[in-house]
């Protein structure tokens, strides 16, 4: 019996290792870093093959990425004719990570960065030999998600109270905090190499882990293809992986801190020890097995005594450490720890987004602010540590041969970032002053006139003290606050008279560039640099890639449109909101018969904040966030496998069917996806059945609940306000239960559902003041708060469906639409609507409540349409169920949901 402690929304569960898939787990592990290594020995940078300590530093950086799936890999596997482009800010990370070990010198792309020609680095960067590696690890995405799947569930220690933190994220944070405790980088790349495999055996054996990792690297051995070199140093960091727990070397140290964190250890804590807690809680049982240290005493515990014990000792690990921090902690000396975390900030993340009238400059917008918490960070820090100065030459380093590893990046997801840094007293550029200075000095910074906020915590002290994250959190927070004075300075856009920025009508113009064939544009400074990057990156990649969504391929190349022509995409990209939608990728046929409409999705994780609070350790606030990514991503690829395998009616052999047009609309349309949020574009007659099965196929994964909102627009609507609407729809939309009472508390928590709010809009604009206008005005019949089933009902009633899927329902309508044949569906679609605005006009023309509740009941008894009297009966139910019957008539949101289903019709 084993199985590990995972955080949610209502509390905490105990999710146990599903032992029949360990074994095929192993393989699949063992399989991908053989293919691996075999690739890197035969890599070549410019005409020769790169040399072993080359080849060794690449395989522990590529080792570590295949251990930290969730946040390396993106929502889709996608291919290309030839040389594909890299398609996120994270694909960049891992390339330049790996390539600098292959043909990337870091001193050239830290001088670029620094001298704010992003550009020319991200070219740089998209050229590297390391893209072969990145194709390796795209192509096995799916391997990778079904490895991450186990291996999320295996507890780094089994024991009941110590299983908090997974096997992957102690394994990483071993690795980390080893390379931090080094002051010479002579054996870096080996000792990383053994760190993050050295607990590998516990996936099968964890009752004789060290065993286990001699077999797991035996097996590896026997399927290297290599040349002898480096052979020989896999067996060497094989070897120290074998005996990391002899001795008192770098492994043995840093796996003993790494634990600590995991364990909360009493030697760091005293008063909240696990045993200690075990005792006042009467847990004699497990007690007994813990004196022992006796793993079969531990298997044979009853699943539920396993399990309630694991989740009551965590209760009270928290209650004692939150009487610990009840009163304020002064400010950390950062000086005085070998070790130490770098939190990065971007400041004003949807203002920066929601800033760009145009999509492609809004895709690119996006694409920065995780470039610029993420991948600038790491690769100044880099610079530092290998001791590259301002002039990006390479100097002398406080740490001979080292660099920054791939597995200090904890965390970077939704505008910020997390990173371990050596502490000034081991580099003694690494000061708050240093590092802070270095990134914000980067002229990129200053063209696109954004601002981050840099912070430093302490993670490990030189005499082994070990910080746990709500003692990291409080520090970064004490840092943050200490900043939050309101800064006065103004920056001077231009220093004369200009005509407003083309684009944005808001900054100064000072920059004339080529708008195409015979056009210039006078832009801003923000907007050129934003414009100069979305000509080539952000929306562009998504354009020329194809996307393989379970065995199926789809792309503007993999099939053609219309009459098969060559696909224009500078013209895709200007019209990338009318594409998106459904209009034919031959944009110049006439519009008007093709009235599609988009939809844009916004969705957040409901108390999710509250939740992280709770992590009591850096591996249990890793395992969350990485979970919660994993997710989102593993979600939106199943819905998109639903949707392509609903098919819709066929096509000719060179067409995309219906589903598969869909699904490539919706990939090209997602603006953000990661962490416990998403941004997406897609069209409005499939958006609200994928936004709900795409919801609950999240939630069931991540065991969080969801709000979102959804509002449809014409393409020509721009689309920063309709974001905005968006998001106001959403926070609108969430769903709470009543308060219900903690376990073991006197205080009491709110419960949520998942949610979806909706708001059409056919002309005019969608803002946040209409949104919330049109909720006022209209409160009596547009609720927003509406559970994920109820919408699911709307749409099976408007198409009298009979079908288990929606998604199979609404990829036929859309075959009907496309190919221009009304069939049934679309008749329902319409009549449906009919009515329901029918409806509607009744209450607008008297807005008396008693009034259209009588005339539904009317219209229900009247009508010989079945489906429609049922659609009525349910909007009916939901005032019949509610208390002392004044719950809302939901009835705009039902008109709105039909109405996605029309657009599109002629």
């Amino acid at each position: 019996m084993r199985g590990k402690l995972i955080l949610t929304e209502g509390g905490e569960e105990v999710l146990e290792v599903d032992e029949s898939k360990v074994e095929d787990t192993l393989n699949q592990i063992i399989d991908i870093l053989a293919d691996l290594a075999n690739i890197i020995d035969i890599l070549k940078a410019d005409v020769s093959t790169i040399d072993v300590k080359q080849k060794i530093r690449l395989y522990s950086d590529i080792v570590v990425a295949v251990f930290n799936f969730p946040m390396i890999t993106g929502y889709s596997e996608v291919s290309g004719q030839g040389r594909r482009p890299l398609i996120n800010s994270f694909e960049y990370l891992v390339a330049y990570a790996l390539g600098r070990h292959i043909d990337i010198k870091p001193e050239e792309i830290y001088g670029l960065l620094k001298a704010g020609k992003l550009m020319e680095a991200l070219t740089k960067i998209d050229e590297s030999q390391a893209r072969q590696i990145l194709n390796y690890l795209n192509s096995k995405r799916e391997k990778l998600a079904e490895i991450y799947e186990v291996l999320r569930k295996i507890p780094a220690d089994t024991r009941p109270g110590y299983n908090i933190s997974s096997l992957p994220s102690h394994m990483l944070l071993t690795s980390a905090i080893q390379w931090g405790l080094q002051q010479e980088g002579a054996d870096l790349p080996i000792l990383r190499l053994a760190s993050v495999l050295h607990d590998v055996g516990k996936i099968k054996d964890y009752k004789n882990h060290v065993k286990g990792t001699e077999e797991f690297f035996n097996r590896l051995m026997k399927k290297l293809q290599v040349s002898e070199d480096f052979r020989r140093q896999l067996e060497y960091a094989a070897q120290k992986a074998k005996t990391h727990h002899q001795g008192e070397g770098y492994i043995d140290r840093a796996d003993d801190m790494a634990s600590m964190m995991d364990r909360i250890d009493p030697k760091n804590n005293p008063e909240i020890g696990v045993k200690n807690i075990l005792k006042e809680l009467g847990l004699n049982e497990v007690l007994n097995c813990m004196e022992k240290s006796d793993f079969d005493c531990i298997d044979n515990l009853k699943e539920d005594v396993y399990k309630d014990s694991t989740v009551k000792i965590f209760r009270r690990l928290e209650e004692k450490f939150k009487k610990m921090r009840s009163q304020e902690l002064p400010l950390r000396d950062v000086k005085a720890t070998s070790m130490n975390l770098l939190y990065v900030d971007f400041q004003g993340v949807q203002k920066f987004i929601n800033y760009f009238p145009k999509l492609k400059d809004l895709a690119t917008a996006s694409f920065l602010v995780d470039f610029l918490v993420s991948t600038l960070p790491f690769v100044i820090l880099d610079a530092m540590i290998r001791g590259i100065g301002n002039e990006g030459k390479q100097g002398d380093s406080a740490w001979k041969g080292n660099y920054l590893p791939l597995e200090a990046l904890l965390s970077g997801y939704g505008g910020h970032s997390m990173i371990v840094v050596p502490s000034p007293s081991q580099n003694s550029k690494m000061t708050l002053e240093e590092i802070r200075k270095e990134i914000l000095s980067s002229e990129i910074l200053n063209r696109l006139d954004v601002s981050l906020g840099v912070y430093l915590a302490p993670l490990v002290g030189k005499t082994g003290k070990v910080w746990l994250y709500p003692e990291i959190w409080d520090e970064i927070s004490a840092q943050m606050r200490a900043r939050s004075s309101v800064d006065w300075s103004e920056k001077i856009l231009a220093v004369s008279d200009h005509r407003p920025c083309d684009n944005c009508g808001i900054r100064p113009g000072t920059e004339m560039i080529d708008k195409g064939p015979g056009g210039k544009e006078i832009l801003c400074t923000r907007c050129a640099t934003v414009r100069e990057i979305s000509n080539l990156r952000g929306l562009t990649p998504k354009l020329k890639v194809n996307y393989k969504v379970g065995d199926k391929l789809i792309g503007l190349g993999t099939k053609s449109e219309g009459d098969g022509k060559s696909i224009d995409l500078s013209v895709v990209q200007e019209n990338a909101m009318q594409i998106i939608a459904g209009t034919p990728l031959d944009i110049k046929e006439d519009e008007r018969t093709h009235p599609h409409y988009v939809s844009i999705l916004k969705f957040d994780a409901n108390n999710a904040s509250r939740v992280y609070k709770r992590t009591l350790t850096i591996g249990l606030f890793l395992d969350t966030s990485f979970s919660m990514d994993y997710s989102v991503k593993v979600g939106f690829s199943e819905t998109l496998k639903e949707l392509i395998n609903a098919k819709g009616p066929g096509r000719e052999t060179d067409q995309l069917d219906p589903g598969e047009e869909l699904a490539l609309r919706i990939l090209i349309g997602v603006l953000y996806l990661g962490g416990d949020e998403g941004l997406i574009l897609l069209p409005a007659v499939v958006s609200i059945p994928f936004a709900t099965r795409f919801l609950e196929n999240v939630s069931r994964l991540s065991n969080f609940k969801f709000k979102s909102g959804v509002v449809i627009v014409k393409p020509k609507h721009p689309v920063q306000f309709a974001i905005t609407g968006a998001g106001t729809v959403m926070e609108e939309a969430k769903l709470t239960k009543e308060p219900v009472p903690k376990r073991d508390r006197s205080t009491k928590e709110e419960a949520s559902e998942n949610s979806l709010g909706i708001m059409f809009a056919s002309s005019g604009l969608i803002t946040d003041e209409t949104v919330e206008t049109t909720a006022k005005n209209y409160s009596e019949i547009l609720r927003l708060k509406n559970d994920l089933g109820f919408m699911e009902e709307v749409i099976r009633k408007a198409l009298n469906s009979k079908n288990n899927s929606l998604l199979r329902d609404v990829a036929n309508l859309y075959g009907e639409i496309i190919e221009r044949e009304p069939g049934d569906l679309t008749k329902r679609a319409k009549e449906t609507i009919k009515v329901l605005e029918d409806v509607t006009s009744v209450y607008v023309q008297n807005r008396n409540r008693l009034h259209l509740i009588a005339y539904m009941v009317k219209e229900r008894a009247k009508t010989q349409d079945e489906s429609i009297r049922d659609l009525l009966t349910l909007l009916l139910k939901e005032v019949a169920n509610s208390p002392d019957l004044r719950g809302v008539i939901p009835l705009l949101d039902a008109l709105f949901v039909v109405k996605t289903l029309r657009s599109g019709m002629s």
